[in-house]
């Protein structure tokens, strides 16, 4: 994951808390939680399916809880 946080100079000091923030759920398992979400998009795909209409935030939900609470260690659904 890339990211960036900018008040265009407004504010170094809250981009700078903004980011320490953000640093503390883009852990490690956000590329995890990435490939699982794209292997998953690619499996509607293969069904000649869009993705369009897909709600995924409750699955982006489930993923996060999940890789909290084995103390930050992903797990997929399996």
């Amino acid at each position: 994951m890339t990211g960036a946080v900018s008040t265009d100079g407004a504010s170094p000091a809250l981009a700078g808390y903004l980011r320490d923030r953000l640093a503390e759920v883009l852990t490690a398992d956000v590329g995890h939680i990435a490939e699982t979400l794209a292997a998953e998009r690619a499996a509607v795909h293969a069904v000649s399916r869009s993705t369009e209409d897909i709600d995924w935030r409750p699955r982006i939900e489930e993923l996060f809880a999940n890789s909290h609470e084995g103390g930050g260690t992903f797990k997929a659904r399996t």
